[in-house]
């Protein structure tokens, strides 16, 4: 099995339809018009070019060789106590030292036997092309209507991702760099679709051909935020959550729904190409209750919205051409007049997922998630990225309060991590003493310990902000236990859990700039942890 070291900054991204239809030059916004690129270090286009093409016609003709393959694994995530006061070794998960993840994530149409794909690494010193991966990775075709994902460790080097479709349908696909996407499929294609690409850690140009380039100093595009944001105030927590945004017509309209229903409110405004944005929002049970119900008009604005019963639902979003709807349109969804979701460029299909049902939140409860979210909101928003809230999990909360429990027996002493939680991210606080050291504190105090409090130190000293902002966390739930000590005074433990966990290979983000450690926080993707709370995701 080849076993490749690791890429550190993207330089150059290109795609080619290599189809025997010539390229689609529309005149669509971002709509690649490339019959060759230049591939740095590795000679002349029209050489290298043949070279691919010849790698892949040979290809085609040889029998699967599964001693090709580095199989999937699920990476492992550090936990904060795990970082504290030491550098990290060697990272753990699928890669050995210094290596890094090229992840590929396929869909297959209504007739997956016919879908194939090959990756291929350049060798400059034999000026030929080798074949380092491929799928399916076995003699049993694809499956119709199914996702495959498959990861592979590369190093500083050229690479061509080759897709075949021998059906003419062409499936869905997008490729990704330690979790921000570099690539997907942009059109139906014939035949083959390739996208080839240079990694390296030397900022260099490239040149000819249509090529786009990355250097450490002006990360991917999908690696916000770039340039980095201002540092975040310094303030002192509130007692009182912020209010979470509000729609501000919605006043009188809640009314209108009956105890057993939420008002669904969604509202956007289209690109240039408004034709190609198109919506819908389904129960568990597949039943359409809202959809677009016109093909929108460029630069328009829609708002929708009713009252839906309690239940499970997921919102879509679809763009046909994948680019999203372009700055400056938007999507925004408001549930009872609160702002819960929002989006807008760089997707073919969006999806949100969330539950009506009501958890049983207390007041507290709520406090606990009102407090997550409006600092998510703040730092998402500050970093370019769109807002991700966290949902509440009462069986995270139930886990959490064993273990707040167990901690009760060295409360003002110190704290340590649950050794047998290895699923879940986890954030712990105590306060202990007479006074107001004795006293429940604000859940705003508590944040404000994990988050304001850690905005100005180095990684992993701030592996509780990391923690409470990540992006890929989406659900949370919080205990707190206290006890007696003698003499008037009294100890109080806070546990959080998360789902998914943060912290996760964080130090492979590291590109050298300020404050690199956001650039894994602010993440499209993340593979660390369980994805869904005890009891399970919302269908």
């Amino acid at each position: 099995m080849m076993r490749l070291p690791s890429i550190v900054t993207l330089l150059a991204a290109v795609s080619a339809n290599l189809s025997a239809a010539a390229a689609d030059n529309s005149n669509h916004a971002d709509a690649p018009i490339i019959q060759s690129a230049y591939l740095r270090g590795a000679g002349s286009d029209a050489s290298i070019y043949q070279s691919l093409l010849s790698a892949i016609e040979a290809d085609e003709l040889e029998e699967f060789d599964s001693s090709d393959l580095v199989l999937e694994q699920k990476p492992q995530f550090d936990q904060h106590d795990r970082e504290l006061g030491r550098e990290l070794g060697r990272e753990v998960g699928l890669c050995g030292d210094g290596e890094k993840v090229f992840k590929v994530v396929l869909t297959t149409d209504n007739d997956g036997s016919g879908t194939s794909w090959r990756f291929f690494r350049y060798d400059p010193s034999a000026q030929n092309w080798f074949r380092v991966a491929l799928g399916p990775d076995g003699a049993v075709p694809y499956g119709d209507n199914t996702q495959y994902t498959q990861k592979i460790c590369v190093d500083q080097a050229t690479y061509a991702f080759v897709v075949r479709d021998q059906n003419g349908q062409s499936p869905d696909y997008s490729c990704y760099l330690k979790g921000s996407k570099i690539f997907e499929k942009e059109r139906d294609f014939s035949a083959r679709k390739i996208h080839y690409f240079t990694y390296s850690e030397e900022e260099s140009s490239s040149s000819g051909g249509s090529s786009s380039s990355s250097t450490a100093s002006a990360p991917p595009p999908t690696r916000e935020p770039s340039p980095q944001p201002s540092p975040m105030p310094t303030r002192q927590p509130s007692p009182k959550p912020t209010p979470r945004p509000i729609n501000p017509d919605i006043s009188g309209r809640l009314a209108n729904c009956n105890s057993n229903e939420r008002l669904f409110t969604i509202s956007l405004s289209t690109d240039n190409y408004g034709e190609e944005t198109s919506w819908n929002l389904k129960d568990a049970g597949g039943r359409t209750w809202l959809q677009n119900n016109r093909v929108y008009n460029n630069d328009e604005t829609d708002t929708v919205e009713a009252c839906i019963p309690e239940g499970s639902y997921t919102l879509t979003v679809l763009d046909t051409w994948g680019d999203g709807i372009l700055d400056p349109g938007f999507y925004k969804v408001y549930i009872d007049g609160v702002l819960t979701f929002e989006g807008g460029t760089n997707f073919r299909t969006r999806t949100h997922v969330f539950d009506f049902r009501a958890q049983d939140m207390t007041e507290r409860d709520r406090q606990w998630l009102d407090s997550h979210n409006t600092r998510r909101r703040e730092w998402h928003q500050r970093y370019g990225k769109s807002y991700v809230p966290l949902q509440w999990s009462n069986s995270l909360k139930e886990s959490s309060q064993v273990w707040a429990q167990q901690l009760l027996n060295s409360c003002g002493q110190s704290l340590y991590h649950d050794p047998n939680n290895d699923r879940y991210g986890e954030n712990l606080a105590s306060n202990s003493g007479s006074g107001s050291y004795a006293a429940v504190q604000s859940t705003e105090d508590i944040l404000g310990r994990f988050v304001e409090w850690e905005q100005d130190w180095e990684w992993p000293r701030c592996a509780h902000l990391t923690q409470v902002l990540w992006r890929g966390s989406q659900h949370v739930g919080c205990a707190e236990m206290a006890k007696e000590l003698g003499n008037g005074q009294k100890c109080h433990v806070q546990v959080c859990r998360y789902a998914r966990a943060g912290n996760c290979d964080v130090k492979s983000f590291n590109d050298g700039s300020t404050k690199w450690w956001m650039n894994a926080v602010m993440q499209d993707e993340s593979d660390c942890g369980a994805e869904c709370p005890p009891d399970g995701c919302p269908l």
